[in-house]
Parts: C-alpha cells; sequence; structure tokens
C-alpha cells in the first residue's frame, strides 16, 4: 500500500509540474482565447461573450478526470488511483496540445476518452465507478468529438 501511495503522489507530482511547465502565460492564455472567440465569432470576439465558455471547454478533461480521480479514491485502491491520475495526465495534455496546436488533438482525446471509458470495467476494477458512467462518457465522447470534427470542418470550408 505504501509503494502505491508513493507511486501515485509521483504522478501526481508529475502532473502538477508538466502543468505548470506547458500552461501559457495568464496573458498568452487570455489572448489564444479572444482570439479563437473571434475567430468563431466577430461579435462575440468583439464584445468579449464566450470567453468562460471558451475557457471551460478547453480544460473539460480537468473536470472529466478528477471525477474518474474520486472514484478511484473512493474505492481505496493505490492501483487504480495511479492508472486514473496516468489516464487524466495523457487527457489533460492533450488538451493543453489541442490549444496549443491543433485542435485535432482535442477530438482524438475526446474520442478516445470516451471509448476507453466504455471498455474500463474489462482493465479496471473498481466498484465506486456508477453503472451508467461508461455509457454516459461513451455518448458523450463520440458526441462532442463529432461535433468539434464538424466544426473544424467546416471553419476551413467556409475560409
Amino acid at each position: 500500500m505504501a509503494k502505491a501511495t508513493t507511486v501515485a503522489a509521483a504522478v501526481a507530482a508529475a502532473i502538477a509540474a508538466a502543468a505548470f511547465l506547458l500552461n501559457p502565460s495568464p496573458a498568452q492564455h487570455r489572448a489564444g482565447i479572444k482570439a479563437a472567440i473571434a475567430e468563431r465569432s466577430p461579435l462575440a470576439g468583439a464584445i468579449g461573450i464566450g470567453a468562460l465558455t471558451a475557457f471551460a471547454s478547453t480544460y473539460h478533461p480537468l473536470g472529466i478526470a478528477s471525477y474518474c480521480v474520486l472514484f478511484a479514491v473512493m474505492g481505496g485502491s493505490g492501483e487504480t488511483l495511479v492508472i486514473e491520475l496516468t489516464v487524466g495526465a495523457v487527457l489533460i495534455v492533450a488538451a493543453v496540445a489541442g490549444f496549443r496546436s491543433s485542435p485535432w488533438l482535442v477530438v482524438a482525446a475526446l474520442l478516445a476518452h470516451g471509448i476507453f471509458d466504455f471498455v474500463r470495467g474489462a482493465a479496471i476494477s473498481n466498484p465506486w465507478v456508477p453503472v451508467w458512467w461508461p455509457q454516459f462518457c461513451l455518448v458523450f465522447g463520440v458526441t462532442a468529438a463529432g461535433y468539434l470534427a464538424w466544426l473544424l470542418k467546416s471553419s476551413r470550408q467556409a475560409s
């Protein structure tokens, strides 16, 4: 148990360090959000509507990952906690990388998240995961990935 706790702490520290190193400065972040909003809607960019929505949608993986970590903590398994922290770190890195480079990384991460959570029961044993959670994540991940892909394709065709 002590080894699993140490590994979980090391993974959490690595995630925090990666977030600190990979995250842009607040000014760069705000400028990126404003530019993304203005690109989608000139009116929203001009009057500043939607910044909170853009920020939240970029960092939704943090919320999703936190639920999975919560389920692992409730289950009391150090091994499950390490797996959930690792998967969560991958989702967060994909979101940050997608925001900084290509939103197609976010599409791939959303799709992978939905599929992974749907089959997670075969790989990760955790009785605290609600029975409806895998189906919810599959529907959310596939729908969000499809919608984002459609937005990306339609915006490229329009320009």
